[in-house]
């Protein structure tokens, strides 16, 4: 089986580095969590958290008003918030490589998944993180424990 070690997938926004993750994880049986774009009769509604696991999804992000927190544009669905947390630990405690899609706005401002993940990162011995490239250095500099993750730039799959 191909061994992950410690990955950080980076590139630009829409360059294919979640599609990447999902054929990756898929062929390898790995755990973890991935955002999938939710459409609703052809419009873009906000994403999806897909449990690598299991395959069921639940709403994560929403541009309907479900909540009162925000990340950018969108709001936080309490339900998708505890689904993915609830993931993430299985996730976790089955030490196969973890899977994480990805770090961005909300953990460079220490919420919600912040703790978890900071903790995540330090104790599990192999994990696959997507990172916007925008945001690398950021993330870099709040999850020390990634410096020693190898770093893997994608431009754009064809």
């Amino acid at each position: 089986m191909f061994d992950a070690k410690k990955i950080i997938l980076t590139g630009p926004r829409n360059t294919g580095k979640t599609t990447l993750l999902r054929e990756v994880a898929s062929e390898y049986g790995w755990s973890g969590i991935v955002s999938v774009k939710n459409f609703v009769d052809g419009v873009f509604m906000g994403y999806m958290a897909l449990d690598l696991t299991t395959g069921d999804q639940e709403v994560f992000l929403s541009t309907l008003q479900v909540s009162q927190e925000r990340i950018g544009p969108f709001y936080v669905s309490k339900e998708g918030l505890a689904f993915v947390k609830r993931v993430m630990k299985n996730a976790f405690q089955s030490m196969k490589t973890l899977v994480i899609d990805e770090i961005g706005m909300a953990e460079l401002k220490g919420t919600l998944f912040y703790e978890d993940l900071l903790y995540m990162l330090e104790n599990h011995p192999s994990y696959l993180v997507v990172v916007q490239e925008a945001y690398l250095q950021e993330v870099l500099e709040m999850f020390p424990s990634l410096k020693q993750a190898s770093i893997y730039h994608i431009q754009e799959r064809k």
